[in-house]
C-alpha cells in the first residue's frame, strides 16, 4: 500500500489528475473494492487458529481514506447548513439519553 502523506504529494503535485482518480475510484464501486490491504492474521491462542476463528480489524487503503474524509466533510457542511447549531449546553452518556433508550 501507499501512506497518506505519499498520496497527498501526489495531489499536491498533480491536482488535476488526482481530483479525476478520485471522482472515478468513489463513483465505481469495482474499482474501490479492489483496493486490498495485504497483511497475516494471527489468533491469540496459536499461530495456526482455524480460519473460522480469527477476526481482524484492517484499516482503508490510504485512497479510501482520504475519500472518507472528503465525502464526510462534505456532508458535514451541507447539513450544518440545513441544520445550524443551536447555542446551549448539550450532556451526553446519562441514563435515559441513548439513541436506542430514547427510540424505545
Amino acid at each position: 500500500g501507499v501512506s497518506v502523506a505519499v498520496v497527498m504529494r501526489w495531489i499536491e503535485a498533480c491536482p488535476q489528475s488526482a481530483v479525476k482518480f478520485f471522482a472515478h475510484v468513489a463513483s465505481h464501486t469495482a474499482v474501490a473494492a479492489s483496493l486490498t490491504i495485504h497483511g497475516r492474521a494471527l489468533g491469540k491462542m496459536s499461530a495456526d487458529s482455524p480460519v473460522d476463528q480469527l477476526r481482524s480489524i484492517l484499516p482503508l487503503p490510504s485512497i479510501l481514506q482520504i475519500l472518507d474524509y472528503c465525502i464526510a466533510k462534505k456532508l458535514n457542511e451541507i447539513i450544518d447548513l440545513q441544520l445550524p447549531g443551536e447555542d446551549g449546553c448539550f450532556v451526553c452518556a446519562r441514563p435515559r439519553t441513548q439513541a436506542a433508550e430514547v427510540a424505545i
